[in-house]
């Protein structure tokens, strides 16, 4: 196998050959210095395919003159004894460290952390490397309410269920935080205190309060004429015994007679739940807000709010809710609880509903003076059209269980092999 390296020796041999042929016989007077940059540059041939890629593939275009001249920050000298803190590393410069430090000693100092970032060239795309740009450019992907969680390869649902994972809430021109917001298209939906993330997570404990994760499930086997219970390593899932908002057990928040936007996130790692609201109230009133105001699914806004009495969460998946509280009396409780039943091996539903429900949260409808500057819009965004012109082929996935480990077309996850590499700008089934 021929190496790059070895290539370029190869290719320096050639062409001091081919100089040498050209100088053979004329002479000692024509001899040349070998030295850098001493080549005659006549020499030197590029294949004919050859394209510069300033040719080949130039830099996208974007608007001249659009963008303000990023002006450097002046570095602020600190005081020598700053450095001492622990924080900026606990100690002095060492005089060993640096050449002539006694005869030359430093009149200022400086703190530098140095860390990676990505840089914005100019604010139209494709150099805008802000994360947040629609895809394709279409406002109508815009995003929400989205998360962020712990993904390391076969610790995902293990790390997640300790609880590494976080909310990471979206705005725009539209949507824009602000209730009182006049401008026009401004949503106005609930914001600040009104606007409230809740992750669900379903956890066990251990006798010391400590959370703890089943690695086994149990299995019942005949041995000896005895049917006794085995454990067996498993990936079915890991379902926990108490139901946790927010990493609360069962908590309860203090709600206004208003309205409220909820941003419920199935935290995993593998209960699947069926929302309802229930009320103690016999109040005929308060049987209109026992229901949900649906506004979006994982992240995108539907095109016209929702009404539901139920909202279906599976793992990971998220959903944007208003539930209103005006129609319930001071003193009156509402409660969020889960009518969906799960098989206790974490193999998903039974396909059975419960009656009551296991109860997750409560809220407390609480008197006193209310304010609601909120509002419902009829209309979001019309949804992208799917061009069904655009299939270039169409792909067909087998998710199976084998051995302990879940494989998708007979082939294990591996990180390092591409299964399907989808062509930019088409569709695909």
């Amino acid at each position: 196998m021929l190496k790059r390296r070895d290539a370029l020796k190869l290719g320096a041999v050639a062409a001091g050959a081919g100089f040498a042929s050209k100088y053979a016989f004329a002479g000692k007077q024509h001899e040349i210095e070998r030295s850098p940059g001493n080549f005659p540059q006549s020499g030197l041939v590029f294949p004919q395919t050859f394209r510069p890629s300033l040719v080949s593939r130039p830099s996208p275009k974007v608007t001249p003159f659009s963008a303000p001249l990023f002006r450097m920050p002046i570095a602020q000298a600190i005081d020598p004894q700053d450095l001492l803190q622990p924080v900026l590393g606990g100690q002095l410069p060492d005089p060993e460290r640096h050449q002539r430090f006694n005869e030359f000693p430093p009149q200022k100092f400086y703190y530098e952390r140095l860390q990676e970032a990505k840089w914005v060239y100019h604010p139209e795309p494709p150099y805008n490397h802000y994360a947040n740009y629609e895809a394709g450019g279409d406002e109508r992907e815009r995003l929400t309410s989205l998360w962020y969680h712990d993904h390391r390869l076969d610790f995902t649902a293990t790390n997640v269920y300790a609880g590494h994972s976080g909310f990471y809430m979206l705005f725009d021109d539209k949507d824009t935080d602000n209730e009182r917001d006049e401008r026009e298209g401004a949503f106005r939906l609930p914001s600040g205190d009104y606007d409230i993330p809740l992750i669900l997570h379903d956890v066990q404990f251990d006798e010391n309060g400590q959370v703890v994760w089943d690695f086994f499930s149990p299995d019942i086997q005949e041995i000896d004429g005895e049917y006794l219970p085995s454990f067996q390593h498993t990936t079915f899932g890991m379902l926990g015994d108490t139901m946790t908002v927010n990493r609360t057990i069962q908590p309860y928040l203090d709600v206004k007679r208003r309205k409220y936007r909820f941003r419920i996130l199935n935290g995993g790692p593998t209960r699947v739940y069926q929302l309802w609201l229930r009320s103690d109230s016999d109040d005929r009133r308060a049987k209109k807000g026992l229901k949900f105001i649906i506004l979006s699914n994982d992240g995108n806004l539907a095109t016209h709010p929702i009404e539901s009495n139920n909202v279906e969460i599976w793992v990971a998946n998220r959903s944007d809710v208003i539930i209103d509280f005006s129609h319930f009396k001071p003193g009156d409780n509402v409660y969020l609880v889960n009518r969906l039943e799960m098989r206790e091996t974490g193999e998903g539903p039974t396909g059975r509903t419960l009656d009551e429900g296991i109860p997750i949260m409560q809220f407390r409808v609480v008197g006193g003076h209310v304010e609601d500057h909120s509002r419902i819009p009829d209309y979001f965004f019309q949804q992208p059209d799917i061009d069904f012109r655009e299939v270039r082929r169409e792909r067909v996935w087998y998710w199976d269980y084998d051995n302990g480990l879940f494989t998708v077309n007979g082939r294990l996850m591996d990180p390092n092999r591409v299964d399907a590499a989808i062509e930019q700008g088409t569709a695909e089934l």
